[in-house]
C-alpha cells in the first residue's frame, strides 16, 4: 500500500489547514482523504474551561477531522464508513498512522503550543482517533489527555518548549 500526504489549499468553507492523504492499495484501487484542522469553535470552549483559560483555548485549540474526498461531494454523511477499500486491520492501522498521522504531525510541527481535539461522529471513529492520537502523543512527546476520553472527546496537547513534535516515525 502506498500512502502520500501533502498540504493543500483549502477549497472548503473552512478557516483551517487541510491535507490530502492519498492511499493506493492496488493499481486500480485508491482513495483520497481530506484531513481538516480548524480553530476550535467558540461554542465549544466551555468543554475545556475546567483546565484551560479561554484566551489559551482561543489561541491554541484546534479541531481535527478526516473524511474521503468523495464523501465531500456526494451529499451524504462525511463520516460514513468507506467499504470500497476493504481495509484489513493492519491496512487500516497503516492508513491511520502513515496517512492521517503524518498530517497531524505536520500540523503540530508548525506550532509552539497547541491542543488538537477530535469529536468522533460514531464509535468506529472514536477507536480510530484514540489509536491515532495516543500513538502520536507517545512518539512526539505530546500529552494525550485521557481526562476527556470518558466524554468521547480525544485531545493531545503540546506546551511551549515542552515537546518538539518530530516527523511521524513510521515510514
Amino acid at each position: 500500500m502506498k500512502i502520500a500526504v501533502s498540504p493543500i489549499k483549502p477549497f472548503l468553507p473552512t478557516q483551517g489547514i487541510c491535507y490530502l492523504v492519498r492511499v493506493d492499495k492496488d493499481s486500480d484501487l485508491w482513495i483520497e482523504y481530506i484531513v481538516d484542522i480548524v480553530p476550535l469553535p467558540p461554542h465549544l470552549y466551555c468543554l475545556f474551561t475546567d483546565r484551560y483559560k479561554p484566551s489559551v483555548i482561543k489561541q491554541t485549540f484546534f479541531m481535527v477531522s478526516f473524511y474521503t474526498l468523495d464523501a465531500l461531494f456526494s451529499g451524504g454523511s462525511l463520516y460514513a464508513p468507506e467499504p470500497r477499500m476493504r481495509y484489513g486491520k493492519e491496512e487500516l492501522d497503516e492508513m491511520l498512522l502513515k496517512g492521517i498521522g503524518r498530517a497531524i504531525a505536520a500540523f503540530m510541527q508548525q506550532r509552539e503550543a497547541c491542543a488538537l481535539i477530535a469529536f468522533p461522529a460514531r464509535p468506529g471513529l472514536a477507536r480510530m482517533y484514540h489509536q491515532l492520537l495516543s500513538a502520536h502523543a507517545q512518539s512526539s512527546g505530546c500529552r494525550y489527555i485521557k481526562h476527556y476520553k470518558e466524554e468521547g472527546i480525544y485531545v493531545i496537547e503540546k506546551e511551549p518548549g515542552e515537546a518538539k513534535s518530530r516527523a511521524w516515525p513510521l515510514t
